[in-house]
């Protein structure tokens, strides 16, 4: 059997730092990306969920004849979801609220980040089912339309 010399027994640790370097950088590439794609995805269910608001408050006021808030929703079976009955779902929290001088013509519900200093997108959503956006504040009648 022929000895291994000292330049075959394997990797250096200049290869060894090398390879750890690379996988580091990949790994902090996947994680900025994941995150990303984690904030998009929490965005496009908050959306989600306030055109459910919507339809669940157009179908309450046609059948009680007036707008209602998450409780009212929820009681009167028209909004099953577990977690936005609970005024919180995806890190978001939701709050609907008919209006108070006329509940019979108009509502607001809005949905903003449990954190409120992050830079994510805050929804609006009154009766006439437009659904609005703005990043980083509080969204209201005068923010920018979803598409």
């Amino acid at each position: 059997m022929k000895a291994k010399t000292p330049s075959q027994q394997g990797f250096s640790l200049i290869e060894l730092l090398i390879v750890v370097a690379i996988i580091g950088i990949i790994a902090a590439i996947t994680v900025t990306y994941l995150l990303q794609a984690k904030q998009a995805a929490r965005g496009a269910s908050a959306a989600h969920s306030m055109r459910l608001i919507h339809s669940c408050e157009a179908a309450y006021r046609a059948s009680s004849g007036s707008y209602g808030d998450l409780t009212d929703l929820s009681n009167g079976k028209f909004l099953n979801d577990p977690d936005l009955r609970t005024g919180r779902k995806s890190g978001y929290v939701f709050t609907a609220t008919p209006d108070a001088v006329t509940p019979t013509q108009n509502y607001t519900a809005v949905s903003s980040p449990d954190d409120p200093t992050s830079n994510l997108q805050n929804y609006y959503v009154d009766g006439t089912g437009v659904l609005r956006v703005k990043v980083g504040a509080p969204a209201d009648g005068s923010s920018d339309t979803v598409n």
